[in-house]
């Protein structure tokens, strides 16, 4: 019984270590994300599918942390029914806006070689800045 009982813990805190990873990359990617998909306007006109999907991601994001301060016992939110496919579909579909938001740049870059020495945080807050010259 007591074998039983340590195996059924071990596999619930192994399932906690891998939900608890996976949500913390996920979250970081999309707080990285939210800015630039959630404030441009020139994101959302240039990859409007992209830009679709980041706001639905973003909601289950939204929903998903909230339903998690429900009831703060990690355990039984991370071993919570679908929990995991739920992170996973979410990277994935942050993962492609990455992709996407990335060949955005370089068109940008080839389209204005100079913005090479530009870093990518830097370039996203220039064309985030659009019109503004006093921001540019």
């Amino acid at each position: 019984a007591f074998l039983e009982q340590a195996t059924a813990w071990q596999a619930k805190l192994g399932t906690v270590d891998s939900t608890i990873s996976l949500w913390i990359e996920t979250q970081t990617r999309w707080a990285a994300l939210a800015n630039i998909f959630l404030d441009s306007a020139d994101i959302e006109d240039q990859l409007p599918l992209e830009a679709v999907k980041f706001r639905e991601i973003h909601e289950e994001m939204q929903w998903l942390n909230y339903d998690a301060s429900k009831d703060p016992r990690a355990v039984e939110c991370c071993n919570h029914a679908g929990r995991v496919r739920s992170l996973e579909r979410m990277m994935t579909g942050l993962e492609r806006c990455a992709d996407a938001l990335s060949g955005y740049l370089e068109n940008k870059r080839m389209v204005f070689p100079r913005l090479y020495f530009v870093s990518d945080a830097h370039l996203l807050e220039l064309l985030a800045a659009g019109k503004d010259f006093d921001a540019v």
